[in-house]
């Protein structure tokens, strides 16, 4: 592609823009909003992820030690643990921490068992894994171990979390496509009936030689500033919408932590301008196929 023939396609696509700007805006007008909702699905996807995520770093199984071990080695058992795949750290609890908790929690007061002769409790750890999914297989291979005599884990919130992610992605995968085969049918009908307006002039092109590439350029410029604009006036509406729910709606909520605009702007950026530009291009060469027939 010379530089000549670049500056005619970019003029003409200019052109083609602006000759059918009703259109044009129309298409924009859709376009930004099926974006928009491209990025409220890929905002609430991030923030539900991390508060997974959040909730995955408390998650925690607790391994329960041998009753005749001694102290000094069931502090030091943490190194055993911290070997085991899938173990990202450890919080050692005491016996006598332990009770302590119990007449605390249970009971209500802090000496309410300072009769008692011998701890009948025992030293344990708090474990806490890098990745859930494979929870099983790290208790599995702990139960291996001889000096752990018993297991206390969380199946039921560890399979819902799983449940969860898994949903949260298929739903998100399966709306942005959604969207975005909405907008390629927007933008493939603009540069339709760009293309019926101007079938007289590409049928002459066409008889005189012009390739197909000539002619279809400039319609794929078009479908690309289509795309390009509508990309850009989404990211500034999301990033409004976004931060008036940071500012409006969640800032009293103090249980949930959403994160900031700057962490996820990047992606809109690439998002919306990858969606945007493919959308542009996929669909004017869709539309162009049909008028090159000549």
């Amino acid at each position: 592609m010379g530089s000549s023939n670049l500056s005619y396609y970019i003029k003409e696509g200019i052109k083609n823009f602006w000759t059918n700007r009703l259109m044009t805006m129309a298409s924009i007008t859709i376009l930004t909003a099926c974006l928009i909702m491209m990025g409220v699905v890929i905002l609430i996807s991030f923030n539900i992820n991390s508060i997974i995520t959040d909730i995955e770093l408390q998650n925690e199984i607790v391994v329960f030690l041998d009753e005749d071990i001694s102290d000094d080695a069931a502090e030091n058992f943490s190194d055993i643990l911290l070997r085991v795949d899938n173990i990202r750290r450890v919080e050692f609890v005491s016996k006598d921490e332990a009770l302590r908790d119990y007449e605390i929690q249970y009971l209500g007061q802090p000496n309410a068992l300072e009769g008692v002769v011998e701890n009948p409790l025992r030293h344990s750890y708090r474990v806490f894994l890098s990745d859930i999914s494979k929870s099983q297989s790290t208790i599995d291979t702990l139960s291996k171990i001889s000096t752990i005599k018993n297991i206390r884990d969380r199946k039921d919130v560890t399979q819902s979390l799983i449940n969860l992610k898994a949903v949260l992605t298929t739903v998100s995968l399966g709306v942005f496509l959604l969207l975005f085969f909405v907008a390629l049918f927007i933008i493939s009908n603009t540069i339709k009936l760009a293309m019926f307006a101007r079938s007289k002039e590409i049928n002459i092109m066409k008889y005189v030689g012009a390739t197909n590439w000539f002619v279809r350029w400039p319609f794929i410029i078009e479908g690309i500033i289509i795309g390009l604009f509508s990309s850009v006036l989404a990211y500034f509406a999301t990033w409004g919408i976004y931060m008036y729910l940071l500012r409006e709606v969640m800032s009293g909520i103090e249980i949930v932590r959403m994160l900031s605009f700057e962490t996820l702007s990047m992606y809109l950026i690439y998002g919306f301008g990858s969606a945007g530009a493919a959308v542009g291009i996929v669909g004017s060469a869709f539309s162009v196929r049909k008028y090159l027939k000549v």
